[in-house]
């Protein structure tokens, strides 16, 4: 019998694992959360401080459109112009300033955290 718990044991292991892996970025922001608070942030590997609370006129968007990336960080929808995105896809890089809408004029600029 103890080698049946062992192996279920294992695969328990092996489990947890693989969700934790799948989720990483979801623990790294959660574990930021609980140590930061909000002024550090998790996005695409990388780290984002320093937030600035933003209107749409005080965004450095150049006039461009500002459209949702799909995505979420501490629960905020991430926002980007296409044609940052396109550079972003182009070049395999992530963005400097990390955009998140809070509500239809306010929104959460965060800075890039090192270099490239």
């Amino acid at each position: 019998m103890k080698p049946l718990r062992f192996v279920l044991l294992g695969a328990l292991i092996i489990v947890l694992i693989s969700a934790i892996m799948s989720v990483r970025g979801d623990i790294y922001n959660l574990a930021h959360r609980l140590r930061y608070g909000n002024d550090r942030v998790y996005y695409h590997d990388r780290i984002y401080y320093n937030p600035q609370n933003r209107t749409f006129e005080e965004l450095p968007v150049n006039g461009d459109e500002l459209v949702p990336t799909g995505e979420k960080v501490i629960g905020l929808p991430v926002m980007d112009t296409p044609r940052s995105m396109q550079f972003q896809i182009e070049r395999n890089v992530v963005p400097t300033l990390l955009i998140l809408k809070q509500s239809n004029d306010k929104f959460l600029v965060y800075s890039l955290s090192g270099g490239p």
